[in-house]
């Protein structure tokens, strides 16, 4: 293992941070790109407000699929920077 191949979380989380921006970004524009079809699939199905497998109700609330991947990027922002937060400095713990 080189320098190259190590995550650094001691720059202030900037690769979770860039990581984060980059991913939200595509769930974005994946989201626009397949709206007509994602809103099909809810139509079809109806299930929202539908507990199907162990959603938490913060999720049975959400009514569009809007909100959903409004949702979705909100929670994989702050999952990276939990992620981030908890493993900054112990970089030698991974090596």
């Amino acid at each position: 293992w080189d320098n190259t191949n190590k995550i650094n979380f001691t720059d202030g989380g900037l690769l979770g941070a860039y990581f984060a921006e980059a991913t939200v970004k595509h769930i974005g524009e994946l989201s626009v790109q397949n709206h007509h079809s994602f809103e099909r699939n809810f139509e079809k199905w109806k299930i929202f407000d539908k507990k199907i497998h162990l959603e938490p109700e913060e999720i049975l609330a959400i009514h569009s699929f809007d909100g959903q991947v409004d949702y979705l990027k909100d929670w994989l922002t702050n999952r990276i920077q939990w992620l981030t937060d908890y493993y900054e400095g112990r970089e030698e713990d991974f090596l």
